[in-house]
Formats: C-alpha cells, sequence, structure tokens
C-alpha cells in the first residue's frame, strides 16, 4: 500500500535544507527534524549555540507530521497502566512534565503566530468491558492532579459513536502539527541554525572524535542529541526494549455539525476522533480526521484492512462523511515500561531541551543501529 500525503501536508509550505558541509564542525548535532528534535535545537541555538538538524526525510516527515493534531494531558489509559507498575509520585511526575512540555508548546505557538483551539479531551469506553479502564483512568489521572470529571450519562447519549463510559479533561489543544513545524523550522533558521534534510545518520561516535557519519560524510560535533524514533546507538540495549506499533489515518469532507472534542478510545480497535476548524487545520480541505486500527509492524496479514477498516466505521458513525484522503501510515515505537525520554550526547552532555508531552517520536523504519 502506497502512503499518501498527510491532510496537514496538503497546502503546507514545505522548507528546505542547506547544502550538507562534511566535516564541519559544530557545537551541537540534532538527529531528526520532527517536533522533538526542531525544540531542542531552537532552544540550544537562542543559548548561542551552533546547531545543526541533520534529517534523513523532510521536516514532519513522519509521525510529528502525520498524526491526528492532539495536545492533550489525558492520553487514553497510559496513566491507569503506568499506574499499575509504579507508584503514584512517578505517575505525577509524568503529568508535571506533560505539563510543562504542553505549556511550552501552546506558548511557543503563540509567539510564532501558529494558531490553535481549546477543546475538551475526552477518553472513552466503546463497549462494557472498557468501563473498569476508564475508572482506572479517573482515579489515576484524579491521584496525579489532573481535573478530571466523569461523563454524564446524558452527554454519552449524545455521541454520534458508541461512547458506554468516558473521562474529560477541559482546555486541551487542537493544533496542526505541520504548521508548528514549520514555524518551528523558520524561527531555528532566522537564529543562525542550519538544517540539513536528505541526510541519513549511520552512526554516532564519542570517541576518538565526537560526531556522527551519515552517508554524505563526517561531521563532528560536541554534543549530540539523537530526536529518533529510539536511539540509534545501541547504549541502553533500546532496540531490545522497543515494539513497532503501526496505524493510519483518514481524513473527511463534510458538511454536518462539527465534533467539539478530542476523543481517544481505551478499548477494542483504537479510534483517535477530531474535527478540524480553520484555527487548526486546513479546514478548507477536510473537517475531520479519525485515527487508529494500529498493529504491530509485520504482524497483520493487511494494512490496508485497517485503513479500510477506519473509513467504514467513519461511514457507519458519520454518515453524512465522505472520504477524502487517506494519510500516512506510520510506525510508533514504545518503551514496554515506564516512559523515558533519551538524549545521546558525545560527551558530558547539552542542555536545554524542552519536556516532551509523549516519549518516542515515530518512524516509518528501522533506523541502522550504531556502536
Amino acid at each position: 500500500m502506497t502512503p499518501m500525503t498527510p491532510i496537514w501536508k496538503q497546502d503546507a509550505e514545505s522548507v528546505a535544507g542547506t547544502p550538507f558541509e562534511p566535516g564541519r564542525r559544530r557545537d551541537v548535532v540534532v538527529v531528526g527534524a520532527g517536533l522533538t528534535g526542531l525544540s531542542t535545537a531552537l532552544l540550544l541555538t537562542r543559548q548561542g549555540m551552533d546547531v545543526a538538524v541533520v534529517e534523513a526525510d523532510e521536516v514532519g516527515g513522519l509521525a510529528s507530521g502525520a498524526n491526528t493534531g492532539k495536545l492533550t494531558l489525558l492520553q487514553g489509559s497510559v496513566l491507569s497502566a503506568l499506574r499499575r507498575h509504579h507508584p503514584a509520585n512517578l505517575v505525577r511526575a509524568y503529568v508535571e512534565s506533560n505539563i510543562d512540555g504542553a505549556q511550552w508548546l501552546t506558548s511557543i505557538a503563540d509567539e510564532l503566530r501558529v494558531s490553535y483551539s481549546h477543546r475538551t479531551a475526552y477518553s472513552y469506553a466503546q463497549t462494557p468491558a472498557g468501563v473498569a479502564v476508564i475508572e482506572a483512568e479517573l482515579h489515576a489521572a484524579t491521584e496525579a492532579g489532573l481535573p478530571v470529571r466523569r461523563v454524564e450519562p446524558d452527554l454519552l447519549a449524545q455521541s454520534p459513536f458508541d461512547m458506554v463510559d468516558a473521562v474529560a479533561l477541559d482546555r486541551q489543544v487542537a493544533i496542526d502539527p505541520q504548521r508548528l513545524l514549520v514555524a518551528l523550522t523558520h524561527a531555528l533558521l532566522r537564529e543562525g541554525g542550519t538544517l540539513h534534510t536528505g541526510v541519513r545518520v549511520t552512526r554516532v561516535h564519542a570517541v576518538p572524535r565526537a560526531g556522527v557519519e551519515t552517508e554524505a560524510g563526517f561531521v563532528a560535533a560536541d554534543h549530540v542529541v539523537l530526536a529518533t524514533a529510539t536511539p540509534i546507538t545501541d547504549r541502553g540495549l533500546y532496540f531490545a526494549k522497543v515494539r513497532g506499533l503501526r496505524s493510519s489515518g483518514v481524513a473527511f469532507a463534510t458538511e454536518g455539525p462539527l465534533l467539539e472534542g478530542l476523543y481517544l478510545a481505551v478499548d477494542g480497535e483504537t479510534k483517535s476522533v477530531r474535527s478540524i476548524t480553520a484555527d487548526d487545520g486546513p479546514a478548507h480541505a477536510a473537517q475531520l480526521v479519525v485515527g487508529g486500527n494500529g498493529f504491530p509492524v509485520g504482524r497483520s496479514p493487511s494494512p490496508l484492512a485497517a485503513v479500510n477498516g477506519l473509513v467504514a466505521w467513519t461511514q457507519h458513525h458519520f454518515p453524512a462523511r465522505s472520504r477524502w484522503r487517506r494519510g500516512r501510515r506510520r510506525t510508533t515505537s514504545r518503551t514496554t515500561s515506564s516512559p523515558s525520554s533519551a538524549r545521546c550526547r558525545a560527551d558530558s552532555g547539552a542542555s536545554g531541551s524542552p519536556p516532551a508531552t509523549r516519549s518516542g517520536v515515530s518512524r516509518t523504519r528501522r533506523p541502522r543501529r550504531c556502536g
């Protein structure tokens, strides 16, 4: 199945990188031009460092530019899953870091004049079997200090799709992810940073010369920040601790009433649903985006069937909607234990990366491991 261009990129501005300069030395090399890499590079550039971002694809080429455009502290059943295996103070620390990350992202969006909308986020159960998950998520989120609430039955009944139970959190954010990435890139370049696209990093070195090897040559650096799906070094044995998950997204055009919330199912086949407005996406092209139906990479008899399942689900619950365009598939690497973020450094360390709202950055292909 051939991937198609995500809705966010239909009319998005492309940002060309500058020619790669093999042998050049930088203060910091950031590997990956997704949200994590560009945010980190911009902060370090603002601290006066000479920073180069090296990206094998394009800005937002993978998951950062191919998602449902939600910025929310309510993330399905993540909090309750963490709480099952870890103490309450770890879950609270995770939530606090998410709050910091969300505040940073909205503040930089305001600074760069990237519009967004505030919405209520819902983690919902599609079947009675998911009610226990909602109860656990409500408890974990409340324990972590989030002002969540149980959704009233009369509101559940108004949903166009099956919603047996749900927990809600107000004032979360819907945003056009590619618009934000392009704005971050322009800010980075204006302030003296460098971007190299279409250049794949194949190896990271700490000694005898710190830096990265690429298919176009070597670049020396005092610090290396890996903002990729998983660290592309063997440190920490991350390749043995992650699993690849692939999901899809489909955008629809409609003249019907728009959903006001941000929805994520906690049971059954995952569904992530939100509307698109002029404040948070290309509403002239599509007004509804539905994602989900994820599966482990290499273990699905038909990835196309997962996409067709999203289309059928949407057409069933939103009969006035018409299919517009299939989004790019993506692979998400997730750790099997607690969330973590990794910064690979050539020596004693770089500073100043922003808090991440979710751990992990998606990729569509496995990176080459390095020593």
